[in-house]
């Protein structure tokens, strides 16, 4: 592993720990230091922090290098104006654009005239970069290239090709010449154009124009795609081609293929014309893990000319000349700097032109700041002035050692320990993350293993067990990094599992000092991220909200669980001064129990938050974010989390999760939940927004009398817990004491403030104590979270409905006992009742395992019939809405095709039922029966009321009702099928039967990793034997793409820059996203949770594919469609 980007996977905070270690510094004091005010420290370029290099020029006469960034500390595109001869940027220059990602590109016209092609806007600007004035030329515009003497600018468009002289192009005269059809990859010399042609479906021909007429002069079929494209001596020309194996190809003018090279993948070249060969930039294998290697081509043939190795960070990939002696070089991603090289490759000085924090220490008795940035530089800050006092060579990790008086950084040679005047105290031969032992004469590195060294650097053992095994086969597990618990010596080492792609995760061991004897303490599939020291000992530890298994645990000294919170991480602050602990996510600080893991406070924190350290002396968090300023945020300053209503609508395109009405002293209100957010209004013109949680982004919401309201939210780092208000969303309590996670299912079932059930992923059925003012469990702990299943409350409050997976059961005595019902089918729940339930003992449900179908029950869920409405419940339509009033029942069934919703009505418990005829029900996805009677309906444009009496209704289908329940164990009536090899279940049987296009499964059902991950308009699935995702889109189609991501690839594009509330998707799910159409951003759009690994089904059949996964099977037929049960 690359520890200087497993630095920013995975960090790992060592809390000072106990009154010693809280106080003992480099000067020995002990007495409390005041919080300070708010300050912050800026590292970075003073002219300002430009990032992502994409496109540089040199402008030679005035000794200037302009510099195109896809982002920056405003995050925007912008670009930097950088004075050679001083080695410094002088100024930024910020466009237009006003979010970061954009693609952009600069050329520099003989006449010195700067142009810039806007490949997001297609736009060509003549830019001053004096006074940083824009100037539009040219529309359509996405490729752009000058002749080589500045004169004719050739461009790429919509509809082909062109050429400009550049004075006709100021005067907007016609273009020289042009031609249409599809290309990009440009590039000119003096004679010629050459372009890829992509007219035609599955077309990539190399194509050479005159450059004075725009003649075709040559044209050659390509087999493989060229990721790069240069123009050489002599009217030839290079290209890096992308095919099994990465190769650079030299053609003549004919376009005629003369040589060809093999190369390390390379995505950029860049033509060296002093010395007339081509350079490039590459990852090759070594005996020990590989190196950046930058290498020449001679242009004539293609031999070595030129090899450099670069350790350490990224080398640069892009290179172009300054004089004939001198080479600016720079990497799209990465450190943002330029390189000035000699002539043999060999760098010279550098240019900073954006700085990143990387990583953060504190001494806290000495008052220092210790903060890494991207540039190998470790920044000294004296507090709490903010001071810079010292800057060190050094990158991340860092690791202080406060009672040895050290800080250990990386340096290319290896992990060195530094003493407090920033003197080598130490040099160890590796490089890795360092892990010292404050009570020994140890130092542990882990570099996919863990070695032991003493304190001058002599290397004393090892831990085998932390080390993969030689040829092992997958999984191999291996350590990524290490922390010293500084009150027992024991070591907390992060091993990753060892399985590559989706399924990759990470666990902790717990190692006494020296002993390669692990406990293994309960793991969590996800990632370690954070690990924090007690001061008895104990161990605190973070996991990553990936594949929604975010938690925090708490251990002993030795790896004994002693708790374990789902639904909640975040980069973890201890205080042993106050006895406090802190929990730290973009935008929110939390004050936990550091007992029970429970939430207690909620404040608003930084809304860019990549690292914390916190100082129990000053009271104070010290952050960072994307920019590089570190922010000291005192605890006095911090305010609370705001939930007071504001007003509000919702957005007009936003779906109706559920509406219903409450009431309180001064009439009705509805209360609606957008998915995004929580609404009310008492008209459904004026609303109001109910701000409830702390980081939801989606929840359920359960209404009961008098203005009782609960939630239950989720959002980007674990869920909200439960919060209820008792005047209709005015305010918000915190109901979080008991939970095990705290990301309930299906919401809180209650009917008053005080009696609540909720079921619970990690302790199963809960009850509220009120007496208590926690929750209870009252039943034992469900072996998967997928086994908890659903809690419904009767109206009336005296009959508790549990459901879940071949289970049915109902408690009249608030869960203390349960009735075994026999549930109409394994998969199935109970949606609503009548309004006068008690007397009428009528609820409804929908049940069915392949296909559900609406059901009713008469006699309190003993006994279920079947209600045939004359609807196609399971398969046309979204599971219906059922609202109650005395003994009126309505039922909304909404298509998932266009068209109006169906409404009906029954006024005797189910038994006959109305359609209402004339009632707008366009676009309605809710229904809610208020206390006057009055009846809402809601959707996307909003609410607007229906009245009853008003409505035409007409007699609906007669509802087919069985004179005996339908309990699981009757057995469904089988279909036959001949032409199926193998007798099929009734699983199997069900499916052929409501999908015949599948024909017959080719093999029996297998049972599979998988991995999931939704998206505004679709969703994607990895299985894990055939390595396949399949992508289905909200359109109803499918495509299937091979799984190609490879560790060390890019896991995601830091240029994509998702909105609010959603995400990219990374590792296989993003490349797929990134590089194929069917699955582009376009077509599915961003994802709308993070991916998640979960266990499912799959079949293979002859006409298709079969999932099951989440309590649903997806159908995938071979025609490109599918359909969900």
């Amino acid at each position: 592993m690359n520890i200087r980007s497993s630095v920013v996977l995975i960090t790992l905070i060592l809390a000072l720990v106990g009154a010693q270690a809280s106080t003992r510094g480099v000067n020995g004091q002990t007495s409390a230091v005041p919080p300070q005010e708010a300050a912050t420290f800026d590292i970075g370029v003073p002219a300002g922090d430009a990032y992502q290099p994409l496109s540089a020029v040199v402008d030679a006469a005035r000794g200037r290098a302009y510099v195109y960034h896809a982002d920056s500390a405003e995050r925007r595109p912008v670009i930097s104006v950088i004075d050679l001869a001083a080695g410094e940027v002088q100024r930024v220059i910020r466009l237009s654009a006003t979010a970061a990602g954009g693609r952009g590109s600069l050329l520099l016209a003989a006449s010195g005239q700067l142009l810039l092609v806007d490949a997001e806007r297609r736009e060509l600007w003549s830019v001053n970069p004096d006074r940083g004035i824009l100037a539009s030329l040219l529309s359509d515009v996405q490729d752009a290239a000058l002749s080589p003497d500045g004169r004719t600018l050739y461009v790429t468009g919509p509809s082909g090709l062109a050429a400009y002289g550049l004075a006709d192009l100021a005067a907007r005269r016609a273009a020289i010449w042009e031609t249409a059809g599809r290309f990009d990859r440009l590039a000119a010399s003096a004679e010629q154009v050459v372009v890829l042609d992509r007219s035609a479906a599955g077309q990539r021909d190399l194509v050479a124009l005159d450059a004075a007429t725009g003649d075709e002069i040559a044209r050659v079929a390509l087999s493989d795609d060229p990721v790069a494209l240069s123009a050489g001596p002599d009217r030839t020309w290079a290209a890096i081609m992308a095919g099994r194996r990465s190769s650079l190809r030299l053609f003549d003018a004919a376009l005629k293929q003369t040589h060809e090279a093999a190369i390390p993948y390379a995505s950029d070249l860049s033509y060296d014309a002093p010395r007339e060969r081509y350079l490039l930039e590459g990852f090759r294998a070594t005996a020990d893990r590989g190196e950046n290697v930058i290498l020449g081509f001679a242009a004539r043939d293609l031999t070595p000319a030129g090899e450099r190795a670069w350790p350490g960070a990224a080398a640069p990939g892009l290179f172009l000349n300054w004089g004939t002696d001198r080479l600016l070089g720079y990497t799209r991603y990465g450190s943002a700097r330029l390189v000035v090289l000699d002539a043999q490759l060999k760098p010279v000085s550098r240019v900073i032109t954006g700085v990143r924090a990387l990583d953060m220490a504190l001494d806290d008795a000495a008052g220092r700041l210790y903060v890494a940035d991207d540039h190998d530089r470790v920044h000294v800050i004296g507090l709490p002035d903010g001071r810079e006092i010292g800057l060190w060579e050094g990158g991340p990790p860092l690791a202080l050692d406060v009672a040895h008086k050290r800080l250990y950084v990386d340096r290319p040679d290896g992990v060195v320990a530094l003493d407090e005047r920033g003197a080598v105290a130490a040099r160890f031969p590796q490089h890795g993350y360092p892990a010292p032992d404050p009570q020994r004469d140890l130092v542990y590195i882990v570099a996919s293993g863990v070695t032991l060294y003493d304190l001058a650097g002599t290397r004393v053992g090892t831990l085998p067990s932390t080390f993969p095994r030689a040829g092992g086969l997958v999984p191999n597990v291996y350590a990524q990094a290490a922390r010293v618990n500084p009150v027992s010596g024991h070591l907390a080492v992060v091993i990753n599992n060892g399985v590559p792609g989706s399924n990759n995760s990470s666990f902790l061991r717990i190692y006494p000092p020296r002993v390669d004897a692990p406990t293994a303490p309960p793991g969590v599939v996800s990632f370690v991220t954070d690990i924090a020291f007690g001061p008895t000992g104990n161990v605190y530890v973070a996991y990553s909200p990936t594949k929604n298994m975010d938690a925090l645990q708490l251990l002993d000294r030795t790896g004994r669980e002693l708790r374990r919170l789902a639904g909640r991480t975040g980069q973890i602050a201890l205080d042993p001064i106050a006895g406090r602990a802190y929990l730290l996510t973009e935008g929110l600080v939390t004050r936990i129990d550091p007992d029970t893991l429970t939430p207690v406070e909620f404040w608003q924190g930084p809304d860019d938050l990549e690292r914390m350290v916190f100082s129990p002396r000053r009271a104070a968090f010290y952050v960072y974010g994307s920019a590089p300023v570190i922010r000291a945020l005192p605890l006095a300053d911090l305010k609370p989390v705001d939930m007071a209503p504001r007003p509000g609508a919702p957005p007009r395109d936003a779906s109706l999760q559920s509406l219903a009405a409450t009431s309180d002293g001064q009439g009705s209100w509805l209360i609606a939940n957008y998915g995004s957010g929580l609404y009310r209004t008492r008209d459904g013109r004026r609303w109001e927004e109910l701000p409830v949680g702390t980081m939801a982004s989606w929840g359920d919401v359960t209404v009961a009398d008098r203005g009782v309201l609960f939630w239950t939210g989720q959002g980007a780092y674990g869920g909200d817990g439960v919060w209820r208000s008792t005047d209709a969303g005015a305010t918000w309590q915190f109901l979080g004491d008991g939970l095990g996670d705290l990301r309930p299912t299906d919401g809180v079932a209650a009917d008053r403030a005080d009696r609540a059930y909720v079921a619970d992923r990690a302790l199963g059925l809960l009850r509220w104590e009120p007496l208590r003012r926690r929750w209870e469990a009252i039943s034992p702990r469900p072996e998967a979270a997928s086994d908890v299943g659903k809690l419904i409350l009767a109206p009336g409050g005296q009959e508790l409905f549990h459901s879940a997976w071949e289970t049915l059961r109902k408690s009249t005595d608030g869960g203390r006992t349960w009735q075994e019902l026999e549930p109409p089918a394994a998969s199935g729940s109970i949606i609503g009742f009548s309004g006068a339930y008690t007397a009428t003992r009528t609820l409804f449900g929908m049940w069915g395992d392949a296909g559900q179908e609406l059901m009713r029950s008469t006699d309190g869920g003993t006994s279920w019939s079947p209600l045939d409405l004359g609807l196609d419940l399971s398969s046309d339509y979204y599971p219906p809405d059922i609202a109650s009033a005395g003994s009126d029942i309505y039922l909304l069934a909404r298509p998932y095709a266009d068209g109006p919703s169906v409404l009906l009505r029954s006024t005797d418990g189910g038994d006959t039922w109305q359609q209402a005829l004339d009632a707008d029900t366009d676009g309605v996805q809710r229904i809610a029966v208020a206390a006057d009677g009055a009846l809402w309906a809601g959707g996307s444009a909003g609410l607007r009321a229906l009245d009853p009496v008003r409505i035409a209704w007409g007699a609906a289908a007669t509802p087919t009702v069985a004179a005996s329940s339908l309990p699981a164990s009757a057995a469904t009536p089988q279909p036959t099928f001949a032409a199926c090899t193998q007798p099929l279940d009734a699983t199997d049987a069900a499916t052929a039967r409501l999908e015949p296009k599948l024909g017959c499964p080719t093999g029996p059902a297998q049972a599979l990793d998988m991995a999931r991950q939704r998206f505004e308009r679709g969703q994607m699935f990895w299985r894990a034997d055939a390595a396949v995702i399949y992508v289905l889109d909200a359109a109803g189609t499918w495509q299937g793409f091979a799984d190609s991501f490879r560790e060390g690839q890019p896991e995601s594009d830091p240029r994509l820059t998702p909105p609010a509330g959603r995400w990219q998707p990374i590792r296989g799910f993003g490349k797929v996203w990134r590089e194929q159409p069917g699955a582009a951003r376009a077509a599915i759009g961003w994802a709308t949770e993070a991916e998640r690994g979960a266990p499912g089904v799959v079949q293979d059949w002859d006409g298709g594919v079969v999932i099951r996964m989440d309590a649903a099977t997806f159908i995938l037929l071979a025609d490109g469609t599918w359909r969900m049960q």
